[in-house]
């Protein structure tokens, strides 16, 4: 089908142009007080990845298809880890996912994001200065732990996901957010997945991410803690 192409290349453009964004500005945060907070994230730092991801269809179809593609060696083990981990989310919010221990089913043997090259903007914008906080958050979410955020990584992200519903709406598709290991449960689950979505059926209502009274206040809570990254001037 034409259209997926279509989606693929918008796709490849928007995590391309996000990632050339993130390339412009240096690895530091700076806080109200002027004192820089250099980024703490690296390869298989996953306390991040047992929080919940809202995505646009368009990333979750884009996830989905580089699993069947590029990673067709690991696709039925993949599509198990995803089915497993939507039983166990049931209804669970984000802290009680948190208490239940359940992490990303898209994290790899050696607990590395196994789709980092398509991995979602919520993803691609997180980052942290302090890996302790983020354990800390991971073990203990009803601490309400303050995660200094980017405000520079989060612009980018809004503004990404901003032109991929556009895209999406003009092309006739269900448009919003959704719940990624719902979405992608979904979407393995249902015959001719892409093809009904991009026909305007709302074949992701299931999976639509509304946020709890609780996970807002957390939300509320790390955004206290925001802070802009320094721009390196290129």
């Amino acid at each position: 089908m034409a259209m997926n192409a279509l989606h693929a290349e918008h796709m490849r453009q928007a995590n391309a142009e996000f990632d050339d964004d993130n390339a412009r500005i240096t690895p530091v945060m700076t806080g109200e007080d002027g004192v820089p907070m250099p980024i703490a994230c690296g390869r298989g730092c996953n306390f991040c990845c047992s929080m919940e991801v809202a995505v646009t269809a368009s990333e979750a179809i884009n996830i989905k298809q580089y699993v069947e593609t590029t990673l067709k060696s690991s696709l039925e083990k993949i599509k198990t880890r995803v089915r497993h981990a939507r039983r166990a989310i049931g209804d669970k919010n984000e802290i009680e996912r948190k208490l239940a221990g359940i992490m990303c089913p898209l994290l790899g043997p050696e607990g590395n994001c196994s789709v980092y090259p398509v991995r979602p903007l919520g993803c691609r914008a997180w980052v942290s200065t302090d890996p302790d906080l983020c354990r800390e958050d991971a073990e203990n979410p009803l601490a309400n732990v303050q995660i200094a955020q980017s405000t520079t990584l989060l612009g980018f992200r809004e503004n990404m996901h901003q032109r991929i519903i556009a895209m999406e709406q003009k092309n006739g598709a269900t448009i919003g957010f959704f719940e990624l290991v719902r979405a992608l449960h979904v979407a393995w689950q249902t015959p001719n997945f892409e093809a009904r979505w991009y026909e305007g059926e709302p074949i992701l209502e299931s999976a639509r991410y509304t946020p709890t009274q609780a996970s807002v206040e957390q939300q509320l809570s790390r955004k206290a803690g925001v802070r802009n990254n320094q721009n390196n001037g290129a």
